[in-house]
């Protein structure tokens, strides 16, 4: 999609979700009064709107984040099976390894009434294993493209095409290529999911799994770890609905509450979660980090009508908006270095004024020129050097203060919008990828000492110079101390 840039550069590579697939068929009507003929209400038909489905779901989520995406699976060769195919085509996702088989395409029709209500579903599926044929031609297909993938998917809903063996087979053939496979799983029947990397059951499939029914938080956690032990997987990630998720690592164990401030619909939840969750793995995010964002794609899936699949500005705006992102637990507003990107495509249509400095001491100086900075557009961003560029620019005795400290403070001022580091001598490169549309820098410099301004100037923006403050300056405070 247009507004995601695509995972800007391409950072992300290719995710293969392997899994079952469906067609998502939702009737809209009206019910205001019951059949005469029996205690039934009568739908009053008004429309019709289709989506993918299970493992189709979760690719389109991937395409929605702006990732690459193959799928291999089995749909069926009739008209519901050549709609499902159609609408990813569409969308730009790899179905080649997709097997047209003589069996019914799987679709799960609801019937949506008055104020978005969910009535009454219908189900078309033959959930029997596929042939030993097709099974083959699944893992000729693999083995003749797995090269190509970062993260492997696996979205099992139960309908036939994850057999045990073609499971087993996926992973090792994974696990030999150095591929990572993440799994959403209904159980572990048979061991077929061990040596996943990591497994998402919810909290009743984990229960299932453990043979008990899993009450609070510590029962989760164990019988989490228990499924990390046996199954030989690095993470357990279980989601607990409105309950959050818990990530379970063989020495760690975190629990991250739900985000979703209004539950409108949870059809596709899990599927979110899952794209989201691999699609910041294979971009580099560690596994928590990867989690949180993932919750919080949830936590905006949830708030929509069916199925929806929310673009990556969409999700890295509210993370960045909310406390996750924060190490101080603070504003959200503080971003690595390696966000650049995200942070450009979450703050789409609005004016981005830019300046940057080491603000090792923070003084009235900085603070009126961060001020007028602030009038110029909607939001401000300060690039923050590091304290290894800091030390470079201005000798081993500086900075006073560390980085975590100086972007905290810059993120408590009212007028400041994000702060993103930088560890090179000059912010060149970081300028050049949030590309703003005024560059402002505050001394009495000549425009064309000014770094950034060529390229900012290119892009049809503008370069500001604000006078400072007289008498104001980090250097002279140091000096008086």
């Amino acid at each position: 999609m247009e507004d995601t840039k695509k995972f800007t550069d391409n950072k992300v590579g290719r995710i293969l979700v392997v899994g079952d697939i469906m067609l998502d068929i939702y009737l809209e009507g009206e019910i205001d009064r019951i059949s005469p003929e029996a205690p039934v209400p009568v739908f009053k038909y008004t429309g019709e709107r289709f989506s993918p489905g299970g493992g189709a779901n979760v690719a389109a989520n991937l395409n929605a984040a702006g990732a690459k995406v193959s799928l291999l699976s089995v749909t069926g060769k009739d008209a519901n099976g050549d709609k499902l195919m159609d609408m990813l085509a569409q969308m730009g996702i790899d179905t080649g390894m997709v097997i047209r088989s003589e069996r019914s395409t799987t679709v799960k029709t609801r019937f949506i009434a008055n104020d978005h209500q969910q009535v009454m579903r219908s189900d078309i599926e033959e959930p029997f294993d596929i042939s030993e044929d097709e099974e083959a031609a699944a893992l000729k297909a693999l083995n003749d493209r797995i090269e190509e993938y970062d993260i492997l998917v696996i979205s099992d809903y139960k309908k036939g095409f994850l057999t045990g063996h073609l499971v087993k087979e996926i992973i090792s053939l994974s696990r030999k290529k150095g591929i990572r496979v993440v799994a959403d799983i209904k159980d572990n029947k048979d061991g077929r999911y061990n040596g996943a990397y990591l497994l998402k059951p919810n909290k009743k499939e984990l229960s299932k799994i453990a043979g008990e029914n899993l009450g609070n938080k510590d029962d989760v956690i164990r019988a989490a770890k228990d499924l990390l032990n046996r199954s030989s997987c690095e993470y357990v990630l279980v989601t607990l609905g409105a309950g959050g998720m818990i990530l379970v690592g063989n020495d760690s164990c975190f629990h991250i509450p739900a985000c979703g401030k209004e539950v409108f619909d949870v059809t596709g939840a899990g599927d979110t979660v899952l794209a989201y969750l691999a699609a910041m793995l294979a971009l580099g995010k560690d596994e928590k980090e990867a989690v949180m964002i993932a919750n919080t794609a949830a936590g905006i899936e949830v708030g929509k009508a069916g199925t929806y699949q929310p673009s990556l500005s969409e999700v890295m705006a509210l993370f960045y908006g909310s406390a996750y992102d924060d190490p101080s637990g603070g504003s959200g507003r503080i971003w690595k270095r390696s966000d650049a990107a995200f942070l450009r495509d979450s703050l789409k249509g609005k004016r981005i004024v830019f300046t940057n400095g080491c603000f090792d001491v923070i003084h009235v100086g900085h603070i009126r020129c961060l001020n007028e900075a602030r009038k110029l557009g909607d939001v401000l961003i300060v690039g923050v050097n590091s304290d290894d560029s800091v030390k470079r620019l201005k000798g081993k005795n500086r900075p006073v203060n560390s980085l975590n400290d100086r972007m905290e403070v810059l993120a408590a001022l009212s007028s400041v919008g994000h702060v993103i580091s930088f560890d090179e001598d000059t912010p060149y490169e970081l300028i050049s990828e949030i590309m703003p549309d005024v560059l402002v820098k505050g001394g009495d410099y000549l425009r064309e000492e000014i770094v950034g301004a060529d390229v900012v100037e290119k892009n049809g923006g503008k370069v500001v110079i604000i006078p400072l403050t007289e008498g104001r300056s980090t250097t002279s405070i140091l000096e008086k101390m």
